[in-house]
């Protein structure tokens, strides 16, 4: 648990100039990544995805902790966890940048924007922009997101052996509800 608190005082040091009027800070999230290949498809979802974002400055950042990602098949997940995105060594994937476009935080409405920033994997760092759905319905933020990420980038190694099992390239898919950040 202390660790979860750190990794978010992390989170909100980055969303800067926290005002707590102008931060939202995640109250249920998920992500999933897919992965469809020749033999089979993989799934591998999470329920604890965290984030803020300063609706003052557009800044938003998400992430996950890898070793909570959960599959179907356990061998599948140990697999994840120690021999793809070695989870001891690189613990979470994180997004931190921008919102471009133009949001209306108090009006309800579905707003299709861009967040232009670096998605960390692996622990390799690329600029990425990703596509976003902000929906706020009776003051309710909620986010949608889905995009690919190509393994190689992030420098995953995928042994030839089972190159038939793992696609090079797989589906993210982000969801979250947001509320104000409150000060205590």
């Amino acid at each position: 648990m202390k660790k979860i608190l750190i990794i978010l005082t992390g989170v909100f040091v980055f969303i800067l100039n926290i005002n707590a009027q102008d931060v939202l800070k995640s109250s249920k999230g998920t992500i999933s990544f897919f992965s469809h290949a020749p033999l089979e498809d993989i799934v591998a979802e999470s329920d604890k995805l965290a984030g803020a974002i300063n609706t003052k400055t557009g800044a938003v950042a998400v992430f996950v902790k890898i070793n909570t990602l959960e599959m179907e098949n356990k061998m599948q997940q140990e697999h994840l966890n120690e021999k793809y995105l070695e989870s001891d060594k690189y613990p979470k994937a994180a997004f931190k940048g921008v919102i471009e476009g133009n949001i209306i935080w108090n009006k309800d409405g579905e707003y299709y924007v861009k967040a232009k920033g670096n998605l960390d994997i692996h622990g390799t760092s690329l600029e990425r922009v990703i596509p976003i759905t902000v929906t706020i319905k009776n003051g309710v933020v909620s986010s949608t997101s889905k995009f690919k990420v190509k393994v190689a980038d992030h420098k995953v190694e995928i042994p030839s052996l089972v190159f038939k099992k793992v696609a090079e390239e797989v589906e993210i898919t982000l969801n979250a509800t947001f509320i104000p950040y409150e000060k205590k």
